[in-house]
C-alpha cells in the first residue's frame, strides 16, 4: 500500500508560506498532501521548488501511513 498511493486518494495543495516580498515568502512553494481515506496530511516548505516540496511531503506521508498501519496491526 505504501508504494501504491493512488493519485485519486490524495489532495495536493500549493500554499503561500507567508505574505511578503522575499522569494520563498511571496511564492506558492509550501505543499500540503492529504491522504483522503485516512485524513492524514503532510506539509513541506523547506525547498524553493514546489516539485521538491511535493516529493518530500509525499515521503513524509508514506512514513505517517506506515506508522498508522503498524499501530493497527498491534
Amino acid at each position: 500500500m505504501l508504494d501504491l498511493l493512488k493519485e485519486s486518494d490524495l489532495l495536493v495543495e500549493a500554499l503561500n508560506r507567508f505574505p511578503g516580498g522575499q522569494q520563498t515568502n511571496g511564492c506558492y512553494n509550501r505543499v500540503r498532501v492529504t491522504h483522503l481515506p485516512s485524513g492524514l496530511s503532510a506539509v513541506c516548505d523547506t525547498e524553493r521548488s514546489v516539485y521538491r516540496n511535493k516529493l518530500k511531503a509525499m515521503e513524509e506521508l508514506r512514513v505517517l501511513l506506515g506508522a498508522s498501519n503498524d499501530c493497527r496491526r498491534d
